[in-house]
């Protein structure tokens, strides 16, 4: 008997989550923290969520080995780009 594509995708979901839950909340306060400091003018909200997807996709690739360093510098790498973007967004008015 062979797994449906439908219930391994829903399989593969659930492992994200609960690997999300176990490796990468437990260091969103120490993000969040570190964001509103490092930069105010940036939505935390949205450079978290940024960071999560980005995680996910690195977590695929097999990239991830010290995972509170790589959330902290994607988390970082994420709120330079929206800066730079806003900015240019701000010149062009």
């Amino acid at each position: 008997m062979s797994i449906s594509p439908k219930a391994n995708e829903l399989s593969e979901g659930v492992h994200d989550a609960r690997w999300i839950v176990e490796n990468v909340q437990t260091q969103e306060a120490a993000v969040r923290g570190y964001l509103r400091n490092a930069f105010p003018g940036v939505d935390v909200d949205d450079v978290i969520q940024e960071s999560y997807l980005k995680l996910l996709k690195a977590r695929t690739a097999g990239s991830i080995f010290v995972m509170k360093g790589y959330f902290f510098a994607i988390a970082r790498n994420t709120a330079i780009t929206f800066s730079i973007a806003e900015r240019f967004i701000l010149t062009r008015r």
